[in-house]
């Protein structure tokens, strides 16, 4: 019998036919995905800061009255937001510059609890009342150093959404941690309650992940390893009870000084949203590659947290700092900031003051 008619493969229409489709499939398939992975790791960002402070309000009860607990915002060396959960170990006797000195809590993570690690590219920004940053005088001595860098003059003066600041330092010298700034939820030890008129700033101590200024024959850091301890409570109490020690020694183990320290402020709300979205929508070319955020790396002149300057045209670091504000407000920015449907996703939320829960706001609460 004939094989006539009978076909082996495709012609060359057909197989072009079928390579459009797929190119149409693809076309509608990879936004659709990208739009369910963003979706996903937003709320997933969402319920990580939830549980964080959930799990704070929950050390707290447990520690009893008189430990305080919170939760701790910062940034690792692979730019992702951790969030700690510490606890209240030891009070120093710190120095807060132009001769005045202050009491300052010392927070360690509390043992065995889970550290909340962010998604690639998502942030937490708390915001921090303009009392917690006026300085001048004696009253706000505890002010001074957190956040300067970032906020200068009459951005001190105004209400601003900061960023864990933990990781832009020179980590050459034990005596730069003044450049090392974050911020916490912090709740009352016993009842859980939300401290929400506290704003004495606290140290918690985060080892720097260097052994420059470890070596040996330089004490006290050679000494004393915070980077060797499993047990940073221990560590703490050791600097604290060591006879030995002078008060300068232990403030450049533990102070504000310390480079194995971070100077945390308390917030009492939280903004979480995606970095590379909040940099379109400001008007800034895309993010510091080595970063992945709007600031510079950390080396020759740049010590400590600088935006990248390079990223903007010609704005100030004031104009960066209220167009991040008005954008987390979801408030209008400036003309030519961003494009007419670059609005803000970011999610707002509130800890409740008695409950200790966190609550999602439409917007920013004034003076909260």
């Amino acid at each position: 019998m004939s094989a006539r008619g009978t076909r082996n493969g495709f012609t060359l229409i057909e197989l072009i036919l079928v390579i459009v489709i797929i190119l149409i499939l693809a076309g509608i398939a990879i936004p659709a995905f990208a739009v369910l992975t963003y979706s996903s790791n937003q709320s997933g960002s969402a319920n990580a800061v939830q549980a964080a402070l959930q799990s704070a309000r929950d050390a707290a009860v447990r520690a009893g009255s008189g430990r305080d607990a919170a939760a701790v915002f910062l940034v690792g060396d692979d730019g992702r937001i951790r969030i700690v959960v510490a606890q209240v170990e030891a009070t120093l006797l710190d120095n807060a510059g132009g001769g005045n000195e202050v009491l300052r809590d010392i927070l360690v993570p509390a043992q065995g609890v889970e550290v909340f690690v962010l998604p690639r590219g998502w942030v937490v920004r708390g915001y921090i009342r303009p009392t917690a940053l006026q300085t001048g005088s004696p009253a706000f001595a505890d002010n001074a150093g957190w956040y300067e860098d970032t906020y200068r003059g009459t951005d001190r003066l105004q209400g601003q959404w900061a960023f864990p600041e933990t990781v832009f330092f020179d980590d050459r010298s034990g005596n730069n941690g003044d450049k090392r700034q974050s911020f916490m939820v912090r709740f009352e030890g016993g009842t859980g309650r939300h401290l929400t008129s506290a704003t004495a700033k606290a140290l918690y101590v985060d080892p720097a992940p260097t052994l420059a200024f470890r070596d040996p024959g330089t004490p006290p850091w050679s000494t004393f390893r915070a980077d060797r301890e499993e047990d940073l409570g221990r560590f703490v109490r050791r600097v604290m009870a060591d006879p030995a020690l002078t008060l300068t020694q232990r403030r450049q183990l533990l102070g504000d000084i310390a480079t194995d320290t971070v100077l945390v402020g308390p917030v009492g709300q939280i903004a979480v949203y995606n970095e590379k979205r909040l940099a379109e929508a400001i008007g800034a070319d895309g993010l510091n590659r080595r970063t992945d955020t709007l600031y510079k790396p950390i080396g020759g002149s740049v010590v400590g947290p600088e935006y990248d300057d390079s990223l903007f045209a010609g704005l100030t670091a004031a104009q960066i700092n209220q167009r991040i504000g008005l954008w987390i407000r979801s408030s209008n920015l400036p003309a030519g900031a961003r494009p007419a449907s670059e609005t803000s996703d970011a999610r707002i939320f509130l800890v409740s003051r008695y409950l200790g829960q966190p609550v999602e706001a439409t917007r920013l609460v004034e003076g909260s």
